[in-house]
Formats: structure tokens, sequence, C-alpha cells
């Protein structure tokens, strides 16, 4: 896929931004805006992927985000929002079922960074492997069915089931994650 350098850049600040501070008030609203930013991501991974040369300024916003946005955006889900429904859910929400579709592998995360990492520390001209071309697409495959489960059957299920108290300590929970306190950042 071709991109301009004009979308380039904006899909960079995309990920190079944090998320706006009022979404901290309204959590479910703040993964589904997290969740456009991971389609972002995966864009810029099959650019990095289908690239015949190597952008390092691509590379290097997509390893911080993944090493620090999106991390804590699994950790947002796995700590928080997944426990909260899987009290919530009853059995015909099918939740066990839909967190078997969803649940990131570490492992493969873990690749991902360390290939990009190789990738990154390669002196000029350095191109993706086929091993981390097939890492990358694998990851991108994964990543956008995870955002499409969790935007239409998740955060729906979420807003269905969760109380207006979930919904606090979820919000408190990712405010905790990114280090600030509510009086900080999020208007009351």
């Amino acid at each position: 896929m071709m991109r301009s350098a004009e979308a380039n850049e904006r899909a960079l600040a995309t990920l190079s931004e944090p998320l706006p501070d009022a979404l901290f008030g309204s959590p479910l609203e703040c993964i589904f805006a997290d969740n456009f930013r991971h389609r972002v991501l995966c864009n810029l991974l099959d650019s990095v992927s289908g690239g015949k040369t190597l952008d390092r300024e691509t590379v290097g916003v997509v390893l911080a985000f993944l090493k620090s946005d999106f991390s804590i955006h699994l950790a947002d889900e796995e700590g928080s929002l997944f426990p909260m429904l899987r009290n919530r859910a009853v059995a015909t929400d099918g939740f066990p079922a839909i967190l078997d579709q969803i649940r990131m592998d570490r492992q493969l995360l873990d690749q991902l960074i360390q290939g990009l990492e190789r990738l990154a520390a390669i002196p000029s001209k350095a191109v993706p492997t086929p091993k981390l071309r097939l890492l990358l697409q694998t990851f991108t495959a994964i990543e956008r069915k995870h955002v499409t489960v969790e935007n239409v059957v998740v955060l729906p299920l979420a807003r269905l089931r969760l109380t207006a108290s979930d919904l606090a300590s979820l919000g408190e929970a990712m405010i905790a994650r990114r280090g600030f306190g509510r009086s900080e950042r999020v208007p009351h």
C-alpha cells in the first residue's frame, strides 16, 4: 500500500500524541479512540512490511507506541475491562468465547518489538527480512480482528452490562496506569 508523505505524517502524529484528556472521563470512549490508533498502527506496520527501504522515523514511532501506549491499552483490558465484564456478563453473552477471540499473544508482541528493534539497529538501507514481514502481517491480521471484535461486540456489551461504578473504577484504573491523577488531567 502506497502512502503519501502527508498521510504518513498524520499517522505518525496520531500515534505520537496522547489521547485527549477529556476521554478518560468516558473510559469506553477512550478505549474506542485508542482502537482507532491501533488501526493506524496496523497501517504503518503494513508500510514497514511492504517497504523497499526502511523509514526509521516510522519504525521509531511504532516501537515507542508498542512499548508504551499499546502495552498500557492491553493492561487496561486485561487488568480492568475484561475482569469487570467477566463479573457482569450473563451466560447468554458468551463472553468467555469472545475473550478467546481477542486475547493478544504477548509472545507475538514481544517478538514483533524485538524484530523491529533489530531492524532499526541495522545501519542504512535496511529492509524487513521475510520472517519479520510474516510476523508483521500476522500481528496486523490479529490486531485488526481484535479491534473489530472489541468495537462491535465487547464495547457494546460493556455499555450494556457495566454499572456507573464499574465505569468510574475503569476510568480511574486507566488514569493510574498512565501515571496521572484525575484532578491533573480530566475535567470534572
